[in-house]
């Protein structure tokens, strides 16, 4: 019996691999990039264990999954735009004004976050979903930078998709 086959890892990757997109379109998706992500989690499997054991068990407790939730924080840099110095970016906007004082269908966006590497990197990791908008202005000291904590909180699935860039020809 052979034991398992064991391959080196190349160079490892960075954190700032993750790309955020929502979309603003009204029909057809329009994926508009989300600037000045400083800090990216993805919860992609929030999972609900449940104690299924019983008296046949010997003993040992088991758990099933019953439901699977996901949601994604990240920190955004606040920065008025290089070609319109009077505004915001536009994808951070868009988060903002479905965060601020909305409920409901009102709330509500579609995103996608994907890694990508200009680079060439990997490119594999690619997913969507809808989601509720959180919208945390950070504050600070004076000489702070203006960041905004904003968080995703998945409604329904968070879907794997193609990745949107999968190589250097397409982007």
């Amino acid at each position: 019996m052979t034991g398992p086959v064991i391959t080196q890892l190349a160079a490892t990757t960075v954190n700032r691999k993750w790309i955020l997109e929502v979309d603003t379109g009204t029909g057809s998706p329009t994926w508009t990039y989300v600037e000045g992500v400083t800090n990216f989690q993805p919860v992609t499997d929030d999972a609900n264990w449940v104690d299924d054991s019983d008296f046949a068990s010997g003993g040992f407790q088991s758990q099933t999954k019953t439901s699977a939730a996901w949601s994604a924080t990240c920190t955004v840099r606040r920065a008025a735009q290089v070609d319109d110095p009077s505004a915001y970016g536009v994808g951070q906007e868009f988060l903002r004004t479905h965060a601020e004082g909305k409920f409901g269908p009102d709330n509500q966006v579609s995103v996608r976050f994907y890694e990508y590497d200009p680079e060439g990197g990997l490119r594999i990791q690619a997913y969507t979903g809808k989601c509720g908008v959180g919208w945390a202005e950070q504050g600070g000291e004076y000489n702070a930078l203006s960041t905004v904590q904003v968080t995703l909180t998945g409604q329904g699935q968070l879907n794997t998709i193609d990745h949107p860039y999968p190589d250097d020809s397409s982007s």
